[in-house]
């Protein structure tokens, strides 16, 4: 896929403690040498490269996820250790959306399934494809121009604004 990275390495101390060059939805917590909590995820790849960090393993959203979009052609650093929502007054549950000089992120947070249907407009005709091709039944949302499969909906059980446990990574859209 065109938007998806060429590689993925999570940093803690300066330590590339694991480093991906694909997908990886089951739990790098159970990886020798992961600590589970990197500093920095350093992406390589194109612009308009999206990786997708969350707390929890399958891809799920019943805890924190952020997703980061390259906006140069060079490597990138994030550093994925501090909270991605600054102020108090920003803070609660939902998306949350902001740009960087090297990259854009959204980060997901306790989202109801309606609450895509509240705030984001969607092109439902490509949801619809999505989720019919699909056996699972899986939910499918489109945020911009991504249609991501999510799952997991509910109460967020963190109360901070990143992902402190890397525990899945999803490359490309």
């Amino acid at each position: 896929m065109a938007n998806e990275p060429e590689r993925v390495e999570l940093i803690k101390d300066g330590r590339v403690e694991i480093a991906l060059t694909e997908s990886h939805p089951d739990s790098l917590n159970n990886e020798p040498g992961y600590s589970g909590s990197p500093d920095t995820a350093r992406i390589f790849g194109s612009v308009g490269s999206i990786v997708t960090f969350f707390d929890d393993q399958q891809f799920r959203t019943g805890q924190n996820a952020v997703m980061i979009e390259k906006k140069v052609p060079e490597a990138i650093d994030v550093v994925i250790k501090d909270n991605f929502v600054k102020t108090d007054e920003e803070k609660g549950d939902g998306v949350f959306t902001g740009e960087e000089p090297q990259y854009k992120w959204a980060l997901f947070k306790s989202v109801e399934k309606d609450w895509f249907r509240e705030n984001i407009p969607l092109d439902w005709d490509q949801v619809q494809a999505k989720a019919e091709s699909d056996s699972n039944n899986n939910e499918y949302m489109q945020i911009g121009q991504t249609v991501v499969r999510w799952f997991g909906f509910g109460k967020s059980t963190s109360n901070n604004y990143r992902t402190d446990n890397v525990s899945s990574v999803k490359f490309g859209k």
